[in-house]
C-alpha cells in the first residue's frame, strides 16, 4: 500500500519536474553566457592577431634564403636582422641613426609592441617558440604552433600562465618574398595573443552562486504552491468520496453533485449514471425475490397443507383421499419444479454460460412440434381443447446455428399464452415471411389484447399486466423473459404489437443466413 496520499504524490512530481526544468534551464543558461563570453573573446583575439599578423608580415622579409625582421629608419634606411638572430638593440639603432643624420632625431617607423599589462598579450614567434622582433616574451604555448603550423586557420587553446587561466590565440605569418627566392611553404614566424580569463571566470562563479542560491527558493515556492494547487484540483474528489460515503445500499437514490464541465464533473456524472443503474439493479432484484418467493410460497403452501391433511386429517385414510392429497402435492411440486428450472436457464443466460447447440433448425418441424406440445398442455390444464391454431403454408426455411430444443421452448411459450387469453371459438395464426432482410416468425392471436402502457414491460421477470389472471391460470411470469432471453441467444430480437379487444402479434426475427 503507498503511504503517500494523491495530493503528496503529485506536490512531489511538481516539485521535482519543476528541480529539472530549473537545473536544465540553470545550465543551459550558463552554457550560453559561457560561449557567448568566449565567442566574444575569441572574435577579438581574431581580429588583433589578424592586425598584428598583417603589421608583421609587412616586416619580415625572405632574402636569400634567409628571413630577416625588416626596421626602417625616418632617415629611410632600411636595417635587417636575421630571425635566427639576437633581438635588435633600440638604442644603439638610434644612436647608429643620429651619427648618421645629426640634424634630425630618428625614430622607429614600425609600432611598438602592446605593453604586458594590455588586456591582450602579443607574442610574435618562431617554429620553436622563441620571440621574434622587439617581442622579447616567451610563448604562451609552444604546442599550440606546432598545430597551427598544419593549416591557416587561428588555433584558440585555454593555458594557465602564472597561476591564472588565459585564452590564446596562434596564428601562421604569410612572409613575403625579395622575387629573387620562393618562400618556403612553412609558416617560421607565429604570432600569440592570450587574454586573460580571470574576470570571466568570477563572472560565471557569480552566475553559479546565484543559480543555487535561487534554485532551493523556486523549489520551495513551487512546493508550497504546488500542493495548494493541487489541494483546489483534488477538492472535488474529497467531495465525490464524502457523497459516496452517505450513498449506502439502503439508499441508492442519493446522487453526487454535478457542478461545470471538467473532467471531475464528467465523473460525477458517470457515478450518477452508474447508481441509477445499481439502483434499478437493486429494485429488479428485489422484486424479482419477493416476486419468486411469492410464487414458490403459493405451492409450498398446497404442500404443506395437503400433507398436514393427510398425517391428521381422518378422510385421507382412504384411497380416494390420499389420492387427492398426492395430486396436489405432485401438482404443486411440479409447479415448484417448472418455476426453478426458469429461474436456472435465465440466471445460466444472465452470466454467459447459456448451454445450446448450434446447427440448422427447420422452422416447420418447430412450430409443427410447439404447436403439439401447447395444444396438449392446455387440454391437460383445463380438461378442453383451446382455440384453434392456424399453420403457415408450405415452408422450407431453416434458422442456422441453432437449437432446436430452444426454439420449440420459445414458441410453445408463446402458442401458451395465446391460448390463455384467446377464448374457444377464436384462432391463432402461424405465418412465416421474409422482412427486411430477417426470416420472420409471427403468432396472432384474437384474443383479448393488452394495453400499451403493459407493453414496454412485458418482458419483465414476474411481470404480469394482470396480477391475478396469470396466476389463476397457472403461468409464472417467467414466460416472456425466457422467450426474450432465448431469441436473443440466437441473435434475434421479439416485438409486441397488441390493443386491447383487438388481439396481439408477437414477431419473432432472425438473421438470415
Amino acid at each position: 500500500m503507498n503511504r503517500f496520499s494523491v495530493r503528496a504524490r503529485l506536490t512531489l512530481w511538481n516539485v521535482g519536474i519543476v528541480a529539472l526544468i530549473l537545473i536544465t534551464l540553470g545550465i543551459g543558461v550558463r552554457t550560453i553566457v559561457r560561449s557567448s563570453l568566449m565567442a566574444g573573446i575569441d572574435r577579438e583575439l581574431t581580429e588583433r592577431a589578424e592586425s598584428v599578423r598583417n603589421e608583421s608580415s609587412r616586416r619580415i622579409r625572405f632574402e636569400n634564403g634567409q628571413f630577416f625582421w625588416i626596421r626602417t629608419l625616418r632617415s629611410g634606411e632600411v636595417l635587417k636582422y636575421p630571425l635566427d638572430g639576437p633581438p635588435p638593440n633600440d638604442r644603439e639603432d638610434e644612436r647608429k641613426s643620429r651619427a648618421r643624420d645629426s640634424a634630425t632625431a630618428l625614430t622607429v617607423v614600425s609600432t611598438p609592441p602592446p605593453p604586458e599589462n594590455d588586456a591582450f598579450l602579443p607574442r610574435l614567434l618562431t617554429r620553436n617558440g622563441n620571440p621574434v622582433g622587439r617581442w622579447r616574451s616567451p610563448a604562451w604555448d609552444k604546442a599550440s604552433i606546432s598545430e597551427a603550423s598544419k593549416g591557416h586557420r587561428p588555433v584558440f587553446r585555454n593555458v594557465t600562465a602564472d597561476g591564472e587561466p588565459h585564452r590564446i590565440v596562434t596564428l601562421p605569418v604569410k612572409i613575403k618574398s625579395d622575387g629573387k627566392s620562393p618562400v618556403p611553404e612553412a609558416a617560421p614566424v607565429f604570432v600569440q595573443l592570450a587574454f586573460r580569463l580571470t574576470d570571466i571566470h568570477r563572472g560565471l562563479s557569480a552566475l553559479d552562486n546565484a543559480l543555487l542560491a535561487l534554485l532551493p527558493l523556486s523549489l520551495l515556492v513551487s512546493g508550497v504552491g504546488g500542493a495548494w494547487l493541487t489541494g483546489r484540483a483534488l477538492r472535488p474528489v474529497r467531495e465525490i468520496t464524502l457523497a459516496t460515503d452517505r450513498i449506502a445500499a439502503e439508499s441508492l437514490s442519493g446522487r453526487l453533485p454535478v457542478s461545470g464541465n471538467d473532467e471531475f464533473s464528467e465523473l460525477s456524472r458517470r457515478l450518477n449514471q452508474m447508481l441509477e443503474r445499481l439502483e434499478g439493479s437493486f429494485e429488479r432484484q428485489r422484486r424479482f425475490v419477493a416476486d419468486a418467493s411469492h410464487e414458490l410460497r403459493t405451492p409450498l403452501a398446497i404442500v404443506t397443507a395437503n400433507t398436514s391433511l393427510a398425517l391428521d386429517d381422518e378422510t385421507t385414510t382412504t384411497p380416494e383421499g390420499s389420492r387427492r392429497a398426492f395430486l396436489a402435492i405432485h401438482g404443486a411440486a411440479g409447479r415448484m419444479s417448472r418455476i426453478v428450472g426458469d429461474l436456472l436457464l435465465l440466471a445460466q443466460s444472465d452470466s454467459g454460460n447459456l448451454p445450446r447447440e448450434s446447427k440448422p433448425v427447420l422452422i416447420a418441424d418447430v412450430l409443427q412440434t410447439a404447436t403439439e406440445e401447447a395444444q396438449a398442455a392446455y387440454q391437460e390444464r383445463t380438461g378442453q381443447p383451446g382455440a384453434s391454431i392456424l399453420p403457415p403454408g408450405p415452408i422450407d426455411a431453416v434458422v442456422n446455428d441453432a437449437d432446436r430444443h430452444f426454439l420449440v421452448r420459445v414458441f410453445v411459450n408463446l402458442l401458451d399464452n395465446a391460448l390463455r387469453y384467446t377464448p374457444k371459438d377464436g384462432c391463432i395464426a402461424l405465418s412465416v415471411e421474409e422482412h427486411n432482410g430477417s426470416l420472420r416468425i409471427v403468432v396472432a392471436d384474437t384474443g383479448s389484447g393488452i394495453a400499451s402502457e403493459h407493453l414496454p414491460r412485458l418482458f419483465d421477470r414476474f411481470y404480469r399486466a394482470d396480477a391475478g389472471r396469470d396466476r389463476g391460470r397457472g403461468g409464472t411470469g417467467l414466460g416472456l423473459a425466457i422467450v426474450q432471453t432465448l431469441i436473443h441467444a440466437h441473435n434475434g430480437t421479439v416485438t409486441i404489437n397488441s390493443e386491447p379487444g383487438s388481439g396481439t402479434a408477437v414477431s419473432v426475427d432472425f438473421p438470415k443466413p
